[in-house]
């Protein structure tokens, strides 16, 4: 998973849906590849339809590294097909190290039997993946070219020139895993108003005063979680698993609750990207760039450059919110914790910072999008709310046969 952050910061077309979505598919075909040797495992086989797990011979024996080993070593060459050359070598090279460290401590069969079902597992869930017609290889269909915007005064078609490549626009279509894009109602933007009394007015002001100039201390938060740079930093779903990363190295948690946290958070980034775009795209409400300039200040430009798709609501906000609770439901409310994921980097404000609780970094994480100048204050707070409602729905469920509901 480590490796996973520099294929989802190099690979092309790795935006954030992409990588939410793809790294929910990797954590399910891991999670099901141990399941020969979990003394409780729960198999979600029958838990989605049309998913179609191999049978694993319960005679044989297997080993837990060679399996997830397996698993995802063939999911990263399937999910990253578009990944430059020398991550596919550093794809491989890692397989093979870590057979090599266990090879001499379990016989040749017991290697063999796990290596053949972690991939067979991959295969199956890769298949699987197939099935959504929206999702699935998306980073190779990113655009399209006959998409119809509403002309409103404030909508992102009249006044992005990014409309001609806008990001993912029927992403609301993709297949979920647990929350239809219905279940949780993301409600209207602020009503559109040029007048200097409305609430709308009022928050593009305050963006903009906050801006003339920008703080040191708000300049490292709007660079610290702008995780949306391709090439630079990893994406915004990426970051809350390098958080996760982060505290598995640190924590000792066994392996079956590893995998369920990467599950959990898989299916809820995933979710959060669907149920979000589907609302960036309905709604499609023009960045603060645009009713500033139009406004307040015509030369007006945001710490950092908007990104190509529309403002409303942020969807860094909802992947912290939602990730946020699952990292809660598993290390606590008031968890402390230093977040290192951009440590020692030099091409911007990547010092560690300290937070008290996910729900603070979450906060935090929200706010960096106003202080960095491309959402609103109405992005970011509905986009908490939203992420908040999605991360309490997925961790209240347990990922069991039983309890997991088909959202086919």
């Amino acid at each position: 998973n480590n490796l996973y952050l520099e294929l989802d910061r190099y690979t092309e077309g790795y935006y954030p849906p992409v990588s939410a979505r793809n790294f929910a598919y990797i954590s399910l075909s891991a999670f099901e590849a141990v399941q020969p040797i979990l003394q409780n495992g729960e198999s979600l086989n029958n838990s989605f339809s049309g998913l179609d797990l191999p049978v694993y011979n319960s005679k044989d024996k297997y080993e837990m590294s060679e399996l997830l080993n397996s698993a995802y070593a063939t999911s990263f060459r399937q999910y990253f097909q578009t990944a430059p050359q020398k991550y596919f070598s550093k794809i491989n090279e890692l397989e093979e190290k870590i057979h090599n460290s266990n090879e001499h401590l379990n016989p040749k069969s017991t290697s063999l039997n796990s290596r053949k079902y972690g991939l067979l597992v991959s295969n199956a869930v890769y298949l699987w993946s197939g099935t959504d017609t929206y999702g699935h290889e998306a980073y190779n269909n990113l655009y399209d070219e006959n998409l119809t915007l509403p002309g409103r005064r404030d909508s992102w078609a009249a006044n992005s020139s990014d409309i001609k490549k806008p990001i993912l626009p029927n992403w609301g279509k993709v297949r979920p895993f647990l929350l239809k894009t219905n279940d949780v109602e993301v409600k209207p933007p602020l009503p559109y108003s040029e007048e200097p009394s409305s609430k709308m007015y009022k928050e593009a002001l305050a963006l903009y005063t906050m801006s003339m100039p920008l703080s040191e201390d708000n300049k490292w938060i709007a660079e610290f979680w702008s995780d949306d740079h391709r090439g630079l930093t990893f994406s915004p779903p990426a970051r809350w698993i390098s958080i996760a990363n982060q505290i598995v190295e640190h924590e000792d948690i066994s392996i079956n609750k590893i995998l369920e946290l990467y599950l959990s958070l898989g299916f809820a980034l995933c979710d959060a990207s669907i149920i979000t775009w589907k609302a960036k795209y309905e709604y499609a409400r023009e960045r603060p760039q645009q009713y500033i300039n139009r406004v307040i200040s015509k030369d007006w430009k945001p710490f950092h450059e908007n990104p190509t798709f529309p403002s409303y609501p942020s969807g860094h906000s909802v992947f912290g919110a939602a990730a946020s609770v699952v990292l809660a439901k598993y290390f606590g409310d008031n968890y402390h914790f230093v977040d290192k994921s951009h440590i020692n980097r030099k091409e911007f404000h990547g010092k560690p910072r300290s937070f008290n609780s996910f729900k603070e970094m979450a906060i935090e994480n929200a706010y960096s999008r106003n202080a960095i100048g491309v959402h609103s204050r109405n992005d970011c707070e509905e986009g908490l709310r939203i992420g908040y409602i999605i991360g309490k729905r997925i961790s209240n469920l347990t990922i069991t046969t039983e309890n997991i509901v088909d959202t086919d």
